[in-house]
């Protein structure tokens, strides 16, 4: 068995990979856009933040039957989930014991093949934005200088900084502690853009990856072309060959070179092909990893 999914699915992944419940009931795993360094909260804290978000959706004690009546309006209503804040799924003590980077560190994760990746601009929005963001809660003023000094360009920066603490940088740090330990590990950042996107994006946003991963590009946001079919079937097919043997070469794709914390070689994916690739601003990724614990 081969398990993948994206953004949420991305850290239900990461989340199995450390979970001791699901040990040895899947062989290779694929984490894409999912994040990382999110925190998850012990089973009491838990529970109090469940039962403020029922008093936020209006209920006082409530039941299970009662949080199964709610409507979508009602759900929607109570606010966004925070995964930054805690809102991501708890620490148990069964299924899950230690959160992803926790549990990377500590070597707790499933030794098996891993492909871990993001896309090459997530989330499209200025350096500034991040101060609104849970991420970004724990970047003072030095930190953000310091980051930003590490970045080749002021542009970069201003470009990727959101992108890069939420996404890349988790799944840079994932990857480098599993390849660390010697488990074969895959790393790849998805820069296609389909043949009708916007001009104004300069990189590919979160979750355009999934139609090409599938093949089924009549889902895109973007109006697909011939090139973008061709990108698919590339792409599609190491994912296919992950799954089948845990390595996603074959089949005359340009070689995905393994992943070594010493070298950081990944696979890039563009509107030209699939080609090996240095880790992108991975000096500014090391940065932001200083930052967070």
């Amino acid at each position: 068995v081969t398990i993948f999914g994206e953004s949420a699915g991305g850290v239900a992944v990461n989340d199995l990979m450390v979970s001791p419940a699901a040990r040895g009931l899947f062989v290779r795993a694929i984490s894409q856009s999912g994040l990382g360094r999110e925190q998850a909260l012990p089973l009491a804290e838990a529970e109090k933040a469940g039962a403020e978000f029922a008093a936020k959706a209006g209920l006082a004690n409530a039941t299970s039957a009662d949080l199964r009546k709610l409507t979508s309006e009602q759900i929607l209503a109570a606010g966004d989930i925070n995964l930054f804040g805690g809102g991501a799924a708890m620490l148990d003590g069964k299924i899950l014991t230690v959160g992803p980077i926790e549990g990377f560190r500590s070597g707790q994760q499933a030794k098996i093949p891993y492909i871990v990746g993001w896309n090459s601009l997530e989330f499209p929005a200025p350096a500034a934005a991040l101060a609104a963001q849970p991420a970004g809660s724990a970047l003072n003023s030095d930190a953000l200088a310091r980051i930003k000094a590490a970045y080749p360009d002021a542009s970069l920066y201003e470009q990727h900084l959101v992108s890069d603490v939420i996404f890349t940088e988790p799944a840079y740090a994932l990857a480098k502690l599993h390849a660390a330990r010697g488990n074969p590990t895959f790393v790849y950042q998805f820069g296609v853009l389909a043949d009708g996107a916007p001009p104004v994006l300069k990189g590919a946003p979160h979750a355009t990856d999934r139609e090409y991963i599938f093949q089924t590009l009549t889902a895109s946001a973007f109006p697909s072309g011939p090139n973008d079919a061709v990108q698919a079937r590339t792409i599609s097919g190491y994912w296919a060959a992950f799954a089948r043997s845990g390595n996603p070469n074959g089949g005359g794709r340009p070689d995905w070179p393994a992943f070594t914390a010493r070298d950081g070689r990944i696979a890039e994916f563009t509107n030209k092909g699939a080609a090996a690739a240095d880790v992108p601003r991975r000096a500014g990724l090391e940065a932001i990893g200083e930052v967070y614990p």
